[in-house]
C-alpha cells in the first residue's frame, strides 16, 4: 500500500464510513495489496458484521475476532495485542 492509501485508511473512523465508500471503491484504495478483491470483500463482510452484531466495536475476545469475515488465529492475535494491549 502506498503512502496515501494508508492515510486514508487512518481516516476511517468507523466501519459505517468504510461501507459507505462500497467495495468497488475500497478495492481502488487497497489495490497494491495482493489479494485486494478477496480482502475488500472480508472487509466489508466484517464491517456488515461489526455494525449488525456488535454495535459497529471490535470485540475484544479472541473466540469473537475469530467469527468475523477473513479473521483466522494470526490476524486475530494481532488485533488482541495492537488494539487490546494483550501479549500476543
Amino acid at each position: 500500500m502506498g503512502a496515501d492509501s494508508l492515510y486514508h485508511i487512518e481516516s476511517w473512523k468507523d466501519p459505517e464510513k468504510i461501507l459507505e465508500m462500497g467495495v468497488t471503491a475500497l478495492e481502488e484504495e487497497i489495490r497494491d495489496c495482493g489479494l485486494f478483491r478477496n480482502k475488500a470483500k472480508n472487509i466489508i463482510a466484517t464491517c456488515h458484521k461489526l455494525c449488525s452484531d456488535y454495535n459497529g466495536e471490535v470485540p475484544e475476545q479472541f473466540e469473537e475476532l475469530l467469527k468475523l469475515p477473513g479473521v483466522g488465529r494470526k490476524t486475530a492475535n494481532v488485533v488482541s495485542s495492537i488494539a487490546f494491549n494483550r501479549p500476543a
